[in-house]
């Protein structure tokens, strides 16, 4: 009988044990109650994430090319453990690692959705980092698995925020055919206006995710940030952010004249395009406004970005409410930064145009085993290879003086403003050689997110047998970016870095 009382006993206690486990996992992934609503999110290696939460309306219908509105608190429980639609663009490894997406229609106009990560274990409010991609303001998705922010949360500590925003034709179009009488709708460049209320999400909702609205630091990659730069030239983003990380980008503003010229592009693409409206084939479709409005907001998903396929973004005019007008280049939000480039900034982007390799066969190229690549896979000739080359190094050194300009103009008017230089670049032949420490290649160091098992655009980049040089590349940055965004010092965990205040003496932290 004391076997059997025994047995009974042993079998309680594993009923209690798998009771409490099941309890204790239901508490990890107890729906979230929020402002907006209940959120049924999960929770990963002590971090809880809550995925394509609605920042704003859906900016389809009427919508289309408005600024974006407030959304509505829902009832019930809202699932949040799944990525939301990327914005329509054209398919590319900005926005997916799927090839069969490439080169065609991708992505919805219902995008306006936000990605949340933190630390389950709560110890008072938390800084806030706030992440937007990059793309050239065409192309990209928060949920690249390269952005990721489950490990930068839990290293850094903080509430890790991925926004979508609109691109391409529909993040920016500026027509007097669309304007409302509204000066905020009318200054036409809906992406920047998408960020700002993302912005606004975060004063109003972070709170619930154990974050802290009065510490929050934006950081941005190429076109993110450019847009941090707009940002801060922005009165409508005051107040809402403390810090910036910028990354491999400079400020940049249109006229009147080119952001109307963009639109006429975009107008004559689509009169070349069969069965579209005919008010398209007329000479001058804006004769009559309401005609040409009725017929841009009756295009089709796909036919809008078939047509805006090849038109770069640009940046908003200086208009006064929107961004600000400032001859003498002052910005209305000077903040701490940290400005990074890496050094061959060029290397990639010019390699599909002076190569003439497409984004189709560069992705199949760096799938490839290296050692059976040669510069002959990328160039025609070694005519274009030199061309080549001088290209890079004349564009490096271009666009490197520009970054240095843009963080002296910040460390003018904000303090303190700091800036490096990564120089990693410790990839197999032919990448090295031809990439180097390419735009770009400082994001997986910085997110933590070494992809080899995948495809991705990193994956030449690195072997299992450079692990540990990874790590300790990451560990840098993230040492950096917590001291940074806890106390504007990126020198507060690092013995071995010692980050010089960017002043006239011009000093890189050297990343390599």
């Amino acid at each position: 009988m004391s076997g059997v009382r025994n047995w009974r006993l042993v079998f309680c206690l594993a009923t209690l044990l798998w009771a409490a486990g099941v309890y204790a996992e239901e508490e990890l992934y107890r729906p979230l109650k929020t402002s907006q609503g209940w959120l049924q999110g999960g929770e990963h290696d002590g971090v809880e994430y809550y995925l394509g939460i609605p920042y704003a309306e859906p900016p389809v219908g009427e919508l289309r090319w408005r600024a974006p509105q407030s959304t509505s608190p829902w009832n019930g429980v809202r699932e949040a453990r799944h990525f939301a639609s990327p914005c329509a663009q054209i398919g590319n490894f900005f926005a997916t690692n799927n090839s069969e997406f490439f080169d065609r229609p991708f992505g919805s106009e219902d995008c306006l959705y936000l990605n949340v990560w933190a630390p389950i274990v709560q110890i008072g409010p938390r800084p806030v980092l706030v992440f937007i991609h990059g793309g050239a303001g065409v192309y990209g998705a928060a949920s690249l698995p390269l952005y990721n922010g489950e490990r930068l949360a839990r290293e850094l500590g903080a509430v890790v925020v991925s926004i979508n925003y609109r691109l391409g034709i529909f993040g920016a179009l500026h027509m007097d055919a669309l304007h409302t009488g509204d000066p905020i709708e009318d200054f036409g460049s809906f992406g920047l206006l998408d960020q700002i209320k993302a912005l606004d999400w975060v004063q109003n909702n972070v709170g619930d995710y154990s974050g802290d609205a009065n510490n929050v630091t934006v950081m941005g990659h190429s076109a993110g940030c450019v847009s941090n730069w707009s940002l801060m030239k922005s009165s409508l983003a005051s107040g809402k952010f403390q810090k910036v990380i910028c990354l491999s980008g400079i400020p940049l503003e249109a006229s009147a004249d080119r952001l109307k010229e963009r639109s006429q592009n975009f107008i004559n693409k689509l009169k070349a395009m069969p069965n579209t409206d005919s008010i398209f084939a007329q000479e001058d479709p804006s004769a009559n406004p309401q005609q040409l409005r009725d017929a841009l907001y009756g295009l089709s998903t796909e036919t809008a970005i078939a047509a805006g396929k090849g038109i770069k973004a640009m940046s908003g005019e200086a208009d006064g409410r929107v961004l600000a007008l400032t001859p003498d280049n002052k910005l209305t939000n000077p903040v701490p930064a940290i400005i990074g480039s890496v050094r061959n900034e060029a290397s990639m982007l010019l390699i599909t145009h002076t190569g003439r390799v497409k984004p189709e066969k560069l992705w199949q190229l760096i799938h490839s085993d290296s050692k059976g690549l040669n510069a002959g896979d990328f160039f025609p000739s070694v005519w274009c290879r030199l061309t080549y080359s001088l290209a890079v190094k004349f564009a490096n050194s271009s666009l490197l003086n520009k970054v240095d300009e843009s963080a002296s103009l910040l460390a003018a008017q904000a303090s303190p403003v700091y800036r490096y230089q990564f120089s990693w670049d410790n990839m197999e032949e032919p990448w090295r050689s031809l990439f180097g420490a390419y735009h770009g290649l400082d994001v997986p160091f910085v997110f933590g997110n070494f992809e080899r098992e995948t495809p991705n655009i990193s994956y030449f980049s690195w072997t299992k047998s450079h692990i540990g040089d990874l790590e300790r590349v990451h560990r840098q940055l993230i040492f950096a970016f917590k001291g940074f965004i806890e106390s504007e010092n990126p020198s507060k965990y690092s013995s071995e870095l010692q980050w010089p205040i960017w002043d006239k003496e011009a000093k890189y932290q050297q990343i390599k």
